[in-house]
């Protein structure tokens, strides 16, 4: 869900600002012991011009923040994954947004419109590159700076771009 994912967004994009704040309340010269990551222009919503975002295990906010990124993350993450399985998944999440267009259309109420056309190839394949292009390459690739173990599964996102055929 878009506003799930911007919601977290800007949580972390926040908790950046508070804490570039802090330290220069401190001088800017104490660092916190913490899961660091340095966060990349992340769409129009998240930009952080490079400010470095520290999680204080401390803190049970930024562990719930952390827990929240994870599991969303995890739930994005299928392509990610081998091309089988990220093929296959991806295909079964458009036909379900797919049959959700169909049922608010006939319902009456107000379509979704990212959802209109996933019927068909074309309409497909700009589904996945919009979604990888702006929600999936740019959130791993802050995680990825967090945990190294991500690089795999982001690179094989990229890799998605460029397999996805507009014909099949």
């Amino acid at each position: 869900d878009m506003a799930c994912h911007k919601a977290l967004c800007e949580k972390f994009q926040a908790k950046a600002i508070q804490q570039q704040e802090a330290a220069q309340a401190l001088g800017g010269g104490q660092q916190m012991e913490a899961i660091q990551s340095t966060e990349s222009s992340y769409g129009s919503t998240c930009s952080s011009q490079g400010r470095t975002n520290s999680l204080m295990k401390e803190s049970r906010d930024d562990r719930m923040l952390l827990v929240e990124v994870v599991v969303h993350a995890a739930d994005l993450s299928a392509q990610g994954m081998i091309k089988r399985v990220a093929y296959v998944f991806g295909r079964n999440v458009l036909t379900e947004f797919h049959l959700q267009y169909l049922k608010e259309h006939d319902i009456g109420c107000q379509l979704s419109a990212f959802m209109k056309d996933l019927h068909l190839p074309l309409g497909q394949a700009k589904a996945q590159i919009s979604f990888i292009d702006f929600v999936l390459i740019p959130l791993f690739s802050i995680l990825r700076d967090c945990f190294p173990s991500l690089g795999e599964p982001a690179r094989r996102m990229e890799e998605r771009m460029a397999e996805i055929d507009f014909d099949q």
